[in-house]
């Protein structure tokens, strides 16, 4: 689990960097979801929960917050 202290240390490429790999992550989870290969289901929970997280640094920082 990301945490937002250590995502506020990171500039704005490195975040949206993060945001591609996690997409592509939560892709990947779905995919084997469908198929029956994933055994733990939360993880695309998790995963979706850390995208938001990084979305919501960025959003901050396009702000000034």
């Amino acid at each position: 689990m990301l945490k937002s202290k250590d995502l506020n240390g990171k500039n704005l490429k490195e975040l949206r960097i993060l945001t591609s790999e996690l997409k592509k992550k939560i892709f990947d989870l779905n995919l084997m979801h469908v198929s029956k290969k994933l055994k733990d289901t939360g993880e695309i929970k998790k995963n979706k929960k850390d995208l938001a997280r990084v979305l919501t640094v960025i959003k901050g920082k396009e702000l000034g917050i």
